[in-house]
């Protein structure tokens, strides 16, 4: 991937693996078609720590956790828009599926 735009460089999302490095990276990535993404990797969620948007587009994408945990913690000063996004599951005592400390 080319660096230069923020989504060249998060890439498309496919799996656990690629929601992570998005995460990481923060900026914008999207989903591909009939994309699935278990979050039972991530014991406390993962954690967005840079602004992040992802968006489905019209792939219908879901995020889903099916034990207990949160699926994101939103750091303070920092947003998460999901646009086209399922969300499904995620549990926690402080936040729920997200927990956001954010803006």
């Amino acid at each position: 991937m080319a660096a230069g735009t923020a989504e060249s460089r998060a890439g498309v999302i496919t799996d656990y693996t690629t929601l992570s490095a998005a995460v990481g990276l923060g900026a914008v990535s999207t989903f591909g078609a009939n994309v699935t993404v278990s979050l039972t990797n991530a014991p406390d969620g993962l954690e967005v720590a840079s602004d992040l948007v992802l968006d489905g587009l019209n792939n219908a994408p879901t995020i889903t956790r099916s034990d207990a945990g949160r699926m994101f913690h939103v750091l303070p000063n920092v947003s998460l828009t999901l646009k086209n996004v399922v969300i499904s599951g995620g549990t926690s005592s402080n936040g729920g599926a997200i927990f956001n400390e954010g803006r």
